[in-house]
């Protein structure tokens, strides 16, 4: 295939091609030689937009920067690594994607849209990628954000991490005398299948137990039932005097 000029020049040469479309954030079809070719970027991986069903946080986001990137591009180029396979098992050429001069795979990966993956040898941009996902680790940006989930009750708070589009387990909180019913987000209760998009809150919802209730409301009832027979006796006592 006219692909194979690339393992022909040193890795330090370039193949310029032409975009042809794109798949997601990290495979493109290029054409090469009026051939049309598809390329899986080495060394990264972007979240998953397929099926349509299950995508992944930021799987969108990564997606459509490399699209943008790629189609406005005035100059498209591959690099072959000679440390690498020239295909993948699914029979996609791996390469390094140059566009107008910048290498998409840092760009990629220092807004945390993509992660160092796939590894099978020292690749040569490896050192540079393993730095910028630190950076974007460190910096909480895209796949490496975590969201704060802040549990409110009896006056106290406890704060858990957790990576976009994860669920959460639920914490059963206690309260002498209450009974424990859900948590509330935004005044509604909260469906711990919810998958985590950003910050929130969850305050939680008591209700005094039956059995404190029977109690107070036997209590209430001796109380009147006391306070009945001391008014009763009062006016007994009123009517004797006034009889004598």
């Amino acid at each position: 295939m006219c692909f194979t000029l690339v393992i022909n020049v040193s890795a330090d040469k370039f193949v310029s091609v032409k975009f042809a479309r794109c798949i997601d954030g990290d495979t493109a079809t290029f054409i090469l030689n009026d051939e049309e070719i598809r390329v899986r970027f080495l060394a990264i991986d972007t979240p998953e937009i397929y099926p349509k069903n299950n995508i992944k946080p930021f799987g969108i986001e990564a997606s459509n920067y490399t699209c943008e990137r790629i189609q406005s591009a005035e100059d498209i180029k591959l690099e072959y690594d000679p440390k690498s396979d020239l295909k993948d098992r699914y029979g996609r050429y791996l390469a390094w994607i140059w566009v107008d001069d910048n290498l998409l795979q840092k760009e990629l990966i220092s807004l945390g849209y993509a992660k160092v993956a796939y590894i099978y040898g020292e690749y040569k941009y490896l050192e540079d990628l393993n730095k910028l996902e630190k950076d974007a680790i460190n910096n909480n940006l895209g796949i490496w954000r975590e969201y704060t989930v802040t549990f409110v009750y009896n006056n106290k708070t406890k704060l858990i991490k957790v990576k976009p589009g994860e669920t959460i387990e639920k914490f059963i909180p206690r309260k002498k005398g209450y009974k424990f019913i859900h948590w509330q987000f935004n005044n509604n209760k909260f469906d711990f299948d919810t998958k985590i998009e950003s910050d929130i809150i969850l305050n939680a919802k008591f209700k005094i137990n039956d059995s404190i209730l029977t109690i107070i409301y036997i209590t209430i009832l001796i109380t009147v039932l006391i306070l009945f027979i001391k008014i009763k006796s009062i006016k007994r006592f009123k009517n004797d005097y006034n009889n004598t």
